[in-house]
């Protein structure tokens, strides 16, 4: 049976599958930030963002997301 590569539309990291998120810890105890990774990439840097609200807008795609594809002109 062949494999068959099936591509999946998302618009924010937050709807993909390797994103990790981790609490950050602040002087003010009410405050829920956390900090977006990507577990799928190999670089060393993998922070899509650091400081990311409840309240705030989700972050775009990293320029770098590994299963980003290349548009077709």
């Amino acid at each position: 049976m062949a494999r068959k590569k099936v591509l999946i539309e998302i618009y924010s990291c937050s709807n993909c599958k390797h994103l990790s998120t981790e609490r950050v810890y602040t002087s003010d105890s009410f405050e829920d930030i956390v900090r977006w990774l990507c577990n799928r990439t190999k670089r060393k840097k993998n922070e899509i963002s650091g400081y990311v609200e409840w309240s705030d807008d989700d972050p775009s795609i990293p320029k770098w997301c590994p299963i980003r594809v290349k548009e077709k002109k």
